[in-house]
């Protein structure tokens, strides 16, 4: 649910080999949320992104989706309940701070709107980085190009 920017990773020095490469490097474990951070982080020094990393602005399931890569199996099927680990919440949180730390996710992510989201990552073309569910993107494009149109 990360969605890179083809032509930064290229500005990076990404070859197209390189960028079909990642996602297989992702499902081999090669390539982490820290290599992203690490990457987003190269693209805001380097001037090629204003922010590395956005996500939404107040809960919703992303976040729950990620945590999953942190180790955090949310519903335990032999006791039909929900659950939460100590650990792999540690483990996300940590990641977000990793990320706040080296100036990739702005720390008042969470307090930015969704139109100014919308507009730095569909419009303004101002971030590495989207973590996004994909269940939204065909309105928010929809709506880029409207704009753009009118």
């Amino acid at each position: 649910m990360f969605f890179l920017e083809t032509d930064k990773l290229k500005t990076l020095g990404k070859s197209d080999q390189e960028i079909a490469a990642l996602p297989a490097k992702v499902d081999a474990g090669e390539f982490t949320a820290f290599d992203l951070c690490d990457l987003a982080a190269q693209a805001v020094d380097k001037g090629v992104a204003k922010y590395g990393i956005l996500h939404r602005p107040n809960t919703g399931p992303d976040f729950q989706m990620l945590t999953a890569s942190f180790g955090l199996v949310p519903y335990d099927k032999q006791s039909a309940r929900l659950q939460a680990s100590t650990e792999a919440l540690k483990g996300f949180y940590g990641w977000i701070k990793y990320c706040v730390d080296k100036k990739v996710i702005p720390t008042n992510n969470t307090a930015m709107s969704w139109d100014a989201i919308e507009q730095a990552a569909f419009t303004n073309d101002e971030v590495f980085a989207l973590f996004h569910g994909v269940w939204r993107v065909g309105d928010q494009l929809r709506g880029i190009q409207a704009q753009r149109q009118g």
